[in-house]
């Protein structure tokens, strides 16, 4: 019978808005048990608050005190490594002839290891006194006339005491301390021996010992007081900032402790931060039956209900999506309820279906697109190889023409063998790529044309690294820059010049290195062209200013995805030198 009744009542609630789901959970499973057992819940939270509040303001109270006796007792443990350290003591109770003897004597002193050993580890700061007239003040040392009079030396001889732990707020000369200065002082006189009168004043490192306080991290108010000073704080105040009186610390400190170390006694209090109105709320009766009753049966009978009409509609689409792929979506055979996870599976049967749709024709439409890129990307090349063929055949053939014209000579066999090689590369387009070595005597037969053109006026040098030989790069396009350098470097400056053309990798990097002697350029200029080359595209061609680098920048920047590099150095009457690289991959054969 339960389990029909509980079968209808899920029935019922499918067709409840999830909104009013909500509303029906948050009355019978969290307003009414709250309200009824916050109060209890509250008041145990409070006393249990109380207590561990009080425990954690002792643990404070214990570690403050354990952390300022620890950095007193390391200064007293440092004044008894001096006590008994004869060679401080010797030092101190020498009698030296002169200033010269005691200065040696006294860089032999700070150097060696038996007074270092007594320094301790940096946590405070020594200055040893003796009566000895033959000291000279300074540093670490004193001569003890010139201490007699300062207020910690009178209170050190009133006690009649061999150590004291004293403060001061004043120096020695009676000026006023940003900090209170905590300082143990110490007769070092051995009364058996009778030897002149030695104390040591070692001053504690202030602001060390009240950062390990603020490092602490404690949330409560913790102060420290010498009489009616404050000492240390962790709530950021100085001595000199407006701070509680001592009665109304003593009135509302919730911990207080002593430390009565060498004469000084100081008192520890720990404020209270606890929240006033969690005390308000101590008197509430205990209900632990309906507690039990209103936290745990109600809210699980009811959450049961309504979280069935949940999970079951949300594992059927958690198993479509599963069952799903990406060529193909599950639909849901079996749709329950007219509320918003009604409509949310509903709506996924008419995504499912126009998603099953459309995937075919997104596939289609992406193939479409590739194909037309490639097809984009050929066409390029061919505008870009209709291009080039023109462009160097006639620069070759004028070169014969005209000198051919002004030396009447027949003597053209071996310029004509060049310019056969040069008919063959601009003809030949089987393929675009050619090994470096190919190229290389490509440049090599357009140079000797240019020389013959040119005469004793052009030089060149062609180097290339043997394992660069069999690389494949780009057909015409060394040779590109080695016609720039020819026609705006060489052919404008009358005395003519060098070319020099290098073929080099570096670690991942392929290099071509094209450098003319020539007229160069102005540096305006410069940076022109080199923002044309690294920026060029298609339709930057149609230019007729250096249309030929244009040409072979983009070939390169087509041929190499866009990684490759382009560097240009020119001075006015001195030359140019154009760096292509990119990486080796592209001209290895690991990339297609």
């Amino acid at each position: 019978m339960l389990n029909k009744f509980t079968d209808w009542l899920v029935g019922v609630v499918n067709n409840y808005k999830v909104k009013k789901k909500l509303y029906i959970l948050y009355f019978f499973c969290m307003l009414i048990p709250l309200l009824i057992t916050d109060g209890v819940i509250i008041s145990n939270i409070i006393n249990s608050d109380l207590k561990d509040n009080k425990r954690r303001q002792e643990d404070m109270t214990s570690a403050v005190s354990y952390t300022v006796n620890s950095a007193i007792e390391n200064a007293v443990s440092i004044s008894k490594s001096i006590y008994v350290n004869s060679y401080i003591n010797n030092f101190l109770e020498y009698s030296y002839s002169s200033p010269i003897e005691y200065y040696n004597s006294y860089l032999d002193f700070m150097r060696g290891s038996l007074f270092r050993s007594c320094m301790g580890n940096g946590s405070v700061e020594i200055k040893l006194y003796a009566d000895n007239s033959t000291l000279i003040g300074g540093g670490s040392i004193g001569r003890l006339d010139t201490a007699q009079t300062t207020a910690w030396y009178q209170a050190l001889n009133h006690s009649g005491k061999d150590i004291i732990l004293y403060v001061s707020t004043i120096d020695d000369q009676g000026l006023a301390l940003s900090s209170p200065r905590i300082s143990l002082i110490r007769f070092l006189n051995d009364k058996r021996k009778g030897d002149c009168k030695k104390l040591v004043k070692l001053d504690l490192d202030y602001n060390r010992l009240k950062r390990d306080i603020e490092q602490m991290k404690y949330q409560s108010p913790i102060y420290i007081f010498n009489d009616k000073q404050l000492l240390l704080t962790n709530t950021g105040k100085r001595s000199s900032d407006k701070i509680p009186d001592v009665k109304e610390l003593i009135h509302y400190a919730s911990v207080t402790d002593t430390i009565n170390k060498y004469g000084a006694q100081w008192q520890i209090y720990v404020m209270n931060s606890e929240d006033a109105t969690w005390s308000r709320m101590k008197n509430v009766l205990p209900l632990g039956l309906c507690l039990v009753f209103l936290n745990v049966v109600m809210p699980w009978l009811f959450m049961k209900i309504l979280t069935r009409s949940f999970t079951n509609r949300f594992w059927e689409l958690s198993v479509a999506f599963e069952d799903g792929n990406v060529e193909n979506l599950k639909e849901i055979d079996r749709i329950q309820g007219t509320d918003e996870l009604g409509m949310l599976m509903r709506n996924y049967n008419r995504m499912a279906r126009r998603i099953n749709e459309l995937i075919e024709t997104v596939y289609k439409e992406r193939l479409r697109e590739q194909e037309s890129d490639i097809a984009r990307k050929n066409a390029e090349l061919l505008a870009l190889h209709s291009q080039i063929n023109p462009h160097f055949l006639f620069n070759a053939l004028e070169s014969v023409r005209m000198h051919s014209i002004l030396k009447e000579e027949f003597e053209t066999a071996h310029i004509v063998e060049k310019l056969a090689l040069l008919e063959r590369q601009y003809v030949d387009w089987g393929s675009d790529m050619i090994t470096v070595q190919e190229e290389m005597e490509f440049v090599e037969a357009y140079l000797e044309l240019q020389k013959y053109r040119f005469g004793k006026r052009l030089s060149y040098s062609l180097d290339m690294d043997e394992g660069c030989m069999d690389y494949r790069i780009a057909r015409l396009t060394l040779v590109t820059f080695v016609e720039n350098a020819c026609i705006h470097g060489i052919e404008g400056k009358p005395a003519g010049g060098w070319i020099f053309v290098r073929v080099y990798t570096r670690e991942d990097q392929f290099y071509l290195e094209v450098e003319d002697t020539g007229k160069g350029m102005e540096q305006e200029e410069v940076h022109s062209l080199l923002n044309k080359m690294q920026n060029v595209g298609i339709y930057d061609l149609k230019q007729q200013e250096r249309v030929g680098i244009m040409n072979a920048c983009l070939r390169l920047k087509i041929m190499t995805e866009n990684t490759v590099q382009f560097e240009l150095e020119s001075e006015k009457g001195a030359g140019t030198i154009v760096t292509v690289n990119h990486p080796i991959k592209f001209v290895s054969g690991s990339q297609g």
